[in-house]
């Protein structure tokens, strides 16, 4: 079954990867900008949206940023967790004749951690801004990190659908979870006046 899986697998990557041309130079260059840009733009955005509640003198963008900002981390630290405990499954390079176009360390290919920040942070995005154009954007910017990661040889298909199935969930999960007085004054208060005291 597992080798099944395998086969599909390496042969959806290699039509991917066929699909486009790939030894322009543009292209190349290209697919690493965007292969690591959601995860750097979705931080910028929680900074920026801090910054936005300390030039209004208010604590409403904070909340907000500090939620998504605890959600996401959450998502990713249950993440490395699975990640650690599942057998590894190595990269496409060394079991595919497929050179990458973006160097990677060595680990575990399986599931995708940038799939699953796509999906935990778009959905953590969905469920508390409330906002339909930042929250298409961003979805937007995540399918096309991940597909560039394809792209580049560094995950299989399947490696993105887990990923992302598995971001979904556990913010489902989270934003399920009540968010009570000790939530508030733990993970959003107390974040807000040790801030203060760098003036931010």
């Amino acid at each position: 079954m597992l080798n099944t899986l395998q086969s599909i697998d390496s042969h959806l990557l290699e039509m991917m990867r066929n699909f486009f041309v790939i030894e322009a130079e543009w292209f190349r260059l290209l697919v690493l900008l965007v292969a690591d840009s959601q995860p750097i733009l979705f931080s910028l955005f929680l900074i920026g949206l801090w910054f936005y509640g300390v030039s209004l003198r208010s604590n409403g963008p904070k909340h907000v940023a500090l939620d998504l900002f605890w959600h996401v981390l959450v998502a990713f630290a249950i993440y490395w967790i699975i990640n650690q405990l599942l057998p590894v499954r190595p990269r496409p390079e060394t079991v595919t004749s497929l050179p990458p176009l973006v160097n990677h360390l060595p680990d575990n290919s399986f599931p995708s951690g940038h799939a699953l920040f796509w999906w935990a942070s778009w959905w953590a995005l969905h469920a508390l801004l409330g906002r339909p154009r930042v929250t298409m954007a961003f979805f937007i910017l995540g399918f096309l990190t991940c597909l560039t990661r394809i792209i580049a040889g560094i995950h299989y298909p399947g490696d993105i659908v887990v990923g992302f199935f598995l971001g979904w969930w556990i913010v489902e999960v989270l934003l399920w979870l009540p968010h009570d007085t000790k939530y508030r004054r733990y993970a959003q208060d107390l974040p807000i006046r040790l801030a203060r005291y760098f003036w931010i």
